[in-house]
């Protein structure tokens, strides 16, 4: 499947569902068939939010450390979203 329509699975899931489960498999998907995607620092982000979600802030922490986009700022930050957590 093309990046665009496996981030749109993904956002739908995460957004419309809330089903963590099937948004963290899609947004790895999509990672591990292309890491230098256009969508894989919004994947990262989206993933990680999943991943605080479902009680793994390590791992969390891990794909938010992996995000090489200055543009990337424009998305909330975690605290905006109301997610909190320390890293170790």
């Amino acid at each position: 499947l093309p990046d665009q329509v496996i981030y749109y699975q993904a956002t739908q899931a995460l957004n419309e569902q809330q089903d963590y489960p099937t948004a963290i498999t899609k947004f790895r998907t999509l990672l591990d068939h292309n890491p230098q995607s256009e969508y894989a620092d919004k994947c990262r982000y989206y993933l990680a939010l999943c991943l605080i979600k479902t009680g793994k802030p390590d791992e969390a922490i891990e794909y938010l450390n992996q995000i090489k986009n200055d543009e990337f700022r424009f998305f909330k930050p975690l605290s905006d979203l109301g997610i909190e957590f320390e890293s170790n």
